[in-house]
């Protein structure tokens, strides 16, 4: 899947008109959605890896199309959230839970980027020190440096002062069984199945047939790290003792850890021209560490400012301002009192109406819908977390005069 640029000289001075950092989800969707536009300006793409595998999966709701509903492999329109006692079933015929492989993703991107002559992909380079100058950016790569006077940088966040109120810690395994084991018509998107606190735990399970599935053992945790033997032991214990498989073939392995509600830039402290996306530009939802859609929704609403002319108008995120506040409350409230996650959920599943539940975390959701879930919660606590927010938050930005720091490793996002 290599795709093929002008330069050979592997030490470059080039200018270009746009920069992307970062050839993954969030730097390939805004490529893409320029070139569909017509952009014409010289556009490189910095990206450390040699060659695109399937390395992970991306799933979301349906509420918007998308440049690559071609890759969209398989869809279910009913859902479930489990406890230790009962699962919350819900079914929508207005919305579908979608799931992308990277494969079927990087594949399509790199078919449009090589109708492009004026997009270049660099593999295997390393972007490392990054330069604001009076005309834009300067970047010091392993192949040489560049410039351009826009970048946009999709690199693994740096380590903020604060570290995220959570993070998502996952491995995933595609399973292939011998007896008949899952529902294809369910996907579940959290299992419940271990009491919670300290760390809160729960299994996802994506059916593909009745003997195949992508099973995920999940853990929100305050730490950035999650011992990976905690993580395989407890994927293995929920397939032999919740669903009952003795026997079973691994086909596919993913991990990976998302920072939820990580601490970002005001975008009044970034140099004019700096736009940092994916994980590092708060394009992972916090409350759930969904992205996949509002990468698309963001690229598409940048494209369209950039082609037009307008970069001053591209918005700093996706997600609408009461949408971060309840995104803020809700990841506080889980953080107080991680034993009560599993008694949220439920609630929200099972007295929210499904359409409105998808549009809620799908940062689609109208007055109706927002007093549909708030009264599905319960009301004490979360007013309680809200007053606290209120009045004792603390700085929820750091410092971006550090943009030549190496970034962290942050991995895949569901």
């Amino acid at each position: 899947m290599a795709h093929k640029t002008s330069d050979s000289d592997p030490s470059i001075r080039s200018d270009f008109d746009l920069l992307i950092l970062g050839g993954g989800c969030a730097g390939l969707t805004l490529a893409v959605e320029l070139i569909q536009r017509r952009y014409a300006g010289r556009i490189l793409i910095v990206e450390p890896r040699q060659n695109y595998v399937r390395d992970r999966t991306w799933c979301y709701w349906g509420v918007a199309p998308h440049s690559f509903q071609e890759c969209v492999t398989h869809r279910w329109n009913a859902w479930s959230v489990g406890t230790q006692r009962q699962a919350v079933r819900q079914t929508s015929e207005l919305y579908a839970y979608e799931q992308i492989s990277s494969e079927c993703f990087y594949a399509s991107a790199l078919r449009t980027l090589a109708t492009a002559p004026h997009v270049s992909l660099w593999h295997a380079t390393r972007a490392d020190a990054v330069r604001s100058t009076p005309d834009g950016f300067e970047v010091e790569t392993t192949r040489g440096l560049v410039r351009g006077p826009m970048l946009f940088d999709a690199r693994p966040p740096i380590r903020p002062d604060r570290p995220p109120m959570l993070t998502q810690h996952f491995l995933g395994w595609h399973v292939r069984t011998h007896d008949r084991t899952f529902d294809p018509s369910c996907v579940t998107l959290m299992d419940f199945w271990t009491p919670q606190g300290p760390d809160i735990a729960f299994c996802y399970v994506l059916p593909y047939s009745e003997h195949e599935a992508l099973v995920e053992a999940t853990f929100l945790t305050p730490d950035c790290v999650l011992d990976a033997k905690r993580r395989e032991s407890s994927l293995r214990d929920y397939l032999e003792r919740r669903l009952g498989i003795d026997r079973y073939e691994i086909r596919y392995r993913e991990q990976g850890a998302i920072p939820m509600g990580l601490p970002l830039t005001p975008r009044s402290k970034l140099p004019t021209g700096y736009h940092p996306i994916g994980t590092r530009g708060g394009l992972v939802r916090p409350s759930t560490g969904y992205a996949f859609l509002a990468i698309q929704r963001w690229s598409q609403t940048a494209a369209e400012a950039i082609v037009a002319g307008r970069p001053e108008s591209i918005p700093a995120r996706p997600y609408s301002a009461v949408s971060g506040w309840l995104d803020g409350i809700f990841l506080q409230r889980l953080v107080d009192d991680p034993g009560a996650t599993t008694e949220t959920f439920r609630r929200l599943f099972e007295h929210s109406g499904a359409d409105a539940t998808v549009r809620f975390l799908s940062d689609r959701a109208g007055l109706s819908d927002y007093l549909d879930v708030i009264s599905s919660l319960p009301t004490w606590p979360f007013l309680k977390t809200a007053m606290k927010r209120t009045f004792t938050r603390g700085a929820t930005s750091y410092d971006c005069e550090v943009l030549n720091e190496p970034p962290a490793s942050v991995t895949r996002d569901t």
